[in-house]
């Protein structure tokens, strides 16, 4: 019976172990550390503790951040949670602000990210950006250790580096500028990433969609949803600018507040090209009707127009503004009431 039991605890084990990876990290920790360094962005340990909870892999990575494609461009009644999604932005511009980490611990693990990234818009786009700037500020560090690993991951760490969808004289600028200055010092290596950036320069679709040539997403029955986005739509000034407004703006229902009800309500609505916004929808219930309807009063009535979203168009090669959809959560908490309310 014992032998048994021990069985069935290891063969436990090893299937958590198998599947831990796939595991989003502890987004609890994670977004505790990244409000106490808002709050004390010089203080190294912040720094640490922020720099030990993000993400290690391009797993982790993906599996907190990511989109689901399943529900892309569609406002179902499902039970996804955008939090994450919605936090991915001032995640990585926090990680990208970190000063007091050692370079070299860093890099590692910016680069141990990268191996396997693949390119795809909101999180991945953000990332990959942060990726080019610490190579141009930390270049010596960066490629030594990506020098550092084996063959096959220094070409996907530069595969994901230069994947692109359309053509760009600032990478192509770059890959000169890098390649002229350490082709000497990594001939290997350098060969790896020419091979990379043949490939996958203007080589592939940001949606992930094959055999599609246009870089534009279908739903299940092929029908036209949206354009796959370059850059998504952004509040003006950014997401902590953002959520300001919503504390600012909130009218926090009298009824709730007597009653302490708190609640999370998720929104969904399209940015159009000339940033004004349309098609307000409920997406997932607070549990609360109050709550809800002022979340959607909050959307429809007093949003300010929007950065629109942009998407590179193959026919008129170029980027452009395009409509996009936007998930948004509306937070309501008694200890936060925002500066307008109707609790008065």
């Amino acid at each position: 019976m014992k032998r048994a039991f021990l069985f069935v605890v290891l063969f436990m084990l090893v299937v958590h172990s198998a599947n831990a990876q796939y595991f989003q990290v502890d987004t609890a920790k994670l977004n505790r550390a990244y409000r106490t360094l808002v709050n004390e962005p010089d203080k190294k340990e912040k720094q640490e503790a922020f720099f030990d909870a993000f993400p290690c892999n391009w797993r982790e990575f993906i599996t907190t951040y990511g989109f689901r494609s399943e529900i892309y461009g569609l406002c179902p009644h499902g039970g996804y949670d955008f939090t994450m999604y919605s936090a991915a932005k001032s995640h990585i511009e926090a990680f990208g602000s970190i000063s007091l980490v050692n370079d070299t611990v860093y890099c590692r693990k910016l680069v141990n990210i990268a191996v396997g990234g693949t390119y795809e818009a909101d999180a991945p786009n953000f990332f990959k950006s942060l990726l080019h700037r610490v190579v141009h500020k930390k270049m010596d560090i960066m490629l030594y250790t990506v020098s550092r690993l084996r063959k096959g991951h220094q070409m996907q760490f530069w595969q994901f580096y230069w994947s692109s969808n359309g053509k760009s004289d600032e990478l192509e600028k770059e890959f000169a500028h890098l390649y002229e200055l350490n082709v000497g010092k990594y001939p290997d290596m350098m060969k790896t990433m020419e091979t990379a950036f043949h490939y996958f320069y203007n080589g592939v679709n940001i949606d992930g969609g094959y055999m599609k040539g246009s870089g534009i997403a279908y739903d299940n029955n092929g029908q036209y949803i949206f354009p796959i986005l370059e850059t998504p739509a952004e509040f003006p000034g950014g997401h902590k600018v953002l959520m300001e407004w919503i504390k600012n703006n909130l009218q926090y229902p009298k009824e709730c507040v007597e009653n302490k009800i708190e609640g999370r309500t998720f929104v969904c609505f399209i940015v159009k090209k000339d940033g004004s916004i349309d098609n307000v929808k409920l997406f997932k219930s607070s549990g609360n009707t109050l709550l809800d309807q002022e979340a959607l009063r909050l959307i429809n009535e007093d949003m300010p127009l929007w950065v629109p979203a942009t998407h590179f168009s193959e026919a008129e090669g170029e980027y452009i503004k395009v409509d996009s959809r936007v998930w948004l959560p509306v937070l309501f908490k008694l200890n936060n009431l925002p500066t307008c309310t109707n609790a008065d």
